[in-house]
């Protein structure tokens, strides 16, 4: 099970241990959302600032969705190979240059 763990108030004028509590927990601005998996060692986080959270269950679907790659990383990986391919070229023609002048000499 997972659980779906939003900021409802502010951290200010709040003990440190809260403030460390809610930034080890992923958030640090209201509104903020972050999904963790349902341990015990976030259960005890989320005791200690219930009060500034808000927190609900999501069902195993949603863990689905939230694996899938983004499509930035599949641009980038393009990229890459394209630069790749370019390199390549490039070390071809580097080779193929002294070569040619070697056969003239």
């Amino acid at each position: 099970m997972r659980l779906k763990i939003t900021q409802i108030r502010s951290t200010i004028k709040r003990k440190e241990d809260q403030k460390r509590t809610i930034a080890a927990l992923g958030l640090g601005k209201i509104n903020r959302v972050k999904i963790h998996d349902d341990t015990p060692v976030i259960r005890g986080m989320i005791k200690k600032v219930v009060h500034l959270v808000k927190v609900e269950e999501l069902k195993e679907e949603t863990k689905k969705a939230a694996s899938k790659p983004k499509k930035s990383v599949k641009k980038a990986t393009e990229k890459k190979e394209v630069k790749t391919a370019e390199a390549e070229k490039s070390e071809k023609k580097k080779i193929v240059e002294p070569a040619a002048k070697t056969e003239k000499e």
